[in-house]
């Protein structure tokens, strides 16, 4: 059996060293993320089409991963309507997964409401042309993200 012992001394000041390092760059990171996040939300929010403001009030951000992740967007249920369009308009951003890549080619009716009450009249439609907000925020702040991120590392 070959023993080898070895002295290192300030062994315990080079790990304080590395973890105030690595704290020090998650920290940069974390920063990037947000500001990028925050440049996405206030980006989609002036993209937004507006009926009744709702939909843009509700563009949010979430953070997960400690924050070194965000997620920006909304939970109302017509967002991706507004955003990819419906009927024969849909228009999705290849990669996008769970919303189909085609809408609906034929024509069709629904109630008309007024101050959220039924009319009584009948609307015909093909669908509406989207009104993208989300991903044009989005595509607009990556290459600035993918910069801080950089910078943070490198600094």
């Amino acid at each position: 059996m070959v023993r080898i012992d070895l002295d290192i001394k300030n062994l315990n000041q080079a790990i304080n060293d590395i973890s105030r390092w690595e704290k020090t760059k998650r920290d940069a990171v974390r920063r990037a993320v947000n500001t990028s996040a925050l440049n996405i939300q206030k980006g989609a929010k002036e993209r937004c089409a507006v009926d009744t403001g709702r939909l843009r009030a509700s563009i949010a951000m979430q953070p997960y991963q400690d924050g070194m992740t965000m997620q920006v967007g909304t939970k109302l249920h017509y967002a991706p309507y507004v955003e990819f369009g419906t009927g024969r308009y849909v228009s999705v951003p290849s990669g996008v997964k769970g919303v189909p890549e085609k809408g609906r080619g034929t024509p069709w009716m629904y109630p008309e409401t007024k101050n959220g009450k039924k009319t009584g009249n009948m609307v015909w439609t093909r669908g509406s042309k989207p009104q993208p907000f989300l991903f044009p925020a989005a595509e607009a702040e990556k290459p600035k993200v993918i910069s801080r991120i950089g910078k943070a590392l490198k600094a």
